[in-house]
């Protein structure tokens, strides 16, 4: 019999929801890199996120469009994307050196005064797990089918929003704030929650958890 666990959280959004937990993340060990190949990867991901916010904007939706711009942009920062392909060719590995070089802008950030502008920080470390996930050689687990809670450390908004079609009915971040960005397509979508302090989170099966969740149909 499976027992259940409780997390305290945040939500951003009115009721409960139940589904599978998915931690999504991505199979095998990334591979070595260079430093270009490093530079390829944050523009990977920037070609990504544009595409995206353009096939939002054609839908009507831009406030999402204009969110997922912001990591584009964010993936081509010279002072986010050449920190970490110089320490590439110092020998680091290119995920510690992706991860290395969104700590300290995330870090500038994250002490700015203003909440609003301190919660970028967020942005700068989701565009840097989704380069380290370029550099992985495998594919990031498939979710399971039917409905499905999100859980990742960072929950990135364009997960949030690519997810939707496909079952994602809560979300759990472990870091995070109500400024943030996920939180912000959490609310619209009616589907993201911080565990305590400051994580989001959904309840979930088997775990229980408080959510932001996707609002019942009228």
């Amino acid at each position: 019999m499976t027992s259940t666990r409780r997390y305290q959280g945040l939500p951003v959004s009115e009721g409960a929801v139940t589904g599978e937990v998915y931690p999504a993340s991505f199979q095998g060990e990334t591979r070595a890199a260079s430093p270009d190949e490093v530079r390829q990867a944050f523009a990977s991901v920037s070609a990504e996120r544009t595409a995206l916010a353009k096939r939002l904007h054609a839908e009507g939706r831009d406030e999402q469009a204009d969110i997922v711009t912001v990591g584009a942009l964010i993936a081509l920062d010279p002072a986010l994307v050449e920190p970490a392909a110089a320490a590439v060719a110092g020998g680091c590995a290119a995920p510690d050196a992706v991860r290395e070089s969104a700590a300290a802008q995330a870090a500038i950030l994250a002490a700015l005064p203003n909440p609003g502008l301190a919660a970028r920080a967020d942005d700068v470390r989701q565009v840097a797990n989704a380069v380290v996930a370029q550099l992985a050689p495998g594919q990031a687990a498939a979710p399971p089918a039917g409905d499905f809670i999100l859980v990742q450390r960072e929950v990135d908004p364009a997960d949030l929003i690519r997810l939707a079609e496909d079952g994602l009915v809560g979300a759990v971040s472990v870091s995070g704030s109500a400024n943030s960005h996920a939180s912000i397509i959490a609310a619209v979508s009616a589907c993201l929650c911080w565990p305590a302090p400051t994580p989001r989170c959904w309840r979930s099966r088997p775990a229980a958890l408080p959510c932001w969740t996707r609002p019942p149909a009228s």
